[in-house]
């Protein structure tokens, strides 16, 4: 052992016994190694006159190998769903609308959802699941919420209106409509501003909430990031 390394902890304690073994040691050794703290679990069996050593588990940051795949496929499912809901929302109301002739524009459209769903999912999805997991606390409707709230506030916060003699108009569920006039908002114009701030908070809503139940699927009911102890250790 060097004398510049630290001394790991050693904790030794006793398992059950295989029918056909006559000694069986546990060791746990835990140490500090670039700030990240690393847990190696081992077995020691005296097995037919042989002795034989197993690695049971290594476990960094993340966690096991399961919970970093759950975290994978859930952000992926998490981002590929953006198009479909980007068509749910204005593809089926131009098609009901008559005005079917714009529907092409929509689904090419539609893929680059997917691409400014991914600094959201990574930059804040991931990490809120990864912060409730930790304590507990991952559970459908506090993800959804939090998926809502980032996707909706950057959409809320831009208020209709700009300088004096601006003015514009559109399309308001198949009326000809003024949204702004002389810079001021109409109530269509914040009509319009509440129903595209609900719109974004359903592509973080429905995001997340495609997450959880990937992450669900992948981890099962017990979603904790906690290692479980070995049987029979100390």
């Amino acid at each position: 052992m060097s004398a510049k390394g630290r001394v790991p902890r050693v904790i030794v304690g006793r398992r059950p016994l295989p029918p056909d073994s006559t000694r069986a040691l546990t060791i746990h050794s835990t140490r500090t190694r670039f700030v990240a703290p690393l847990k190696r679990v081992a077995v020691v069996q005296w097995h037919s006159s042989r002795l034989s050593w197993q690695r049971v588990g290594l476990i960094l940051a993340l966690g096991p190998m399961s919970k970093i795949k759950a975290i994978l496929l859930s952000s992926l499912g998490a981002i590929a769903v953006q198009p479909f809901v980007f068509l749910a929302w204005l593809g089926v109301p131009m098609f009901l609308h008559g005005e079917a002739s714009q529907l092409p524009d929509v689904v090419s459209f539609s893929p680059m959802t997917a691409l400014l769903a991914i600094p959201f999912v990574v930059l804040i999805g991931i990490p809120a699941a990864l912060l409730l997991a930790h304590y507990g606390k991952l559970r459908w409707l506090p993800l959804a919420l939090i998926g809502f709230i980032a996707a909706a506030l950057p959409v809320a916060v831009l208020v209709p209106g700009t300088d004096p003699g601006f003015s514009s108009g559109g399309n308001w569920h198949g009326r000809r409509v003024d949204f702004i006039v002389n810079g001021d908002p109409t109530i269509y114009g914040w009509l319009n501003h509440i129903e595209s701030t609900i719109y974004f908070g359903l592509h973080g809503f429905i995001g997340a909430t495609v997450f959880y139940w990937v992450w669900r699927r992948s981890m099962g009911p017990n979603n904790s990031f906690k290692p479980k102890p070995l049987r029979g250790s100390a």
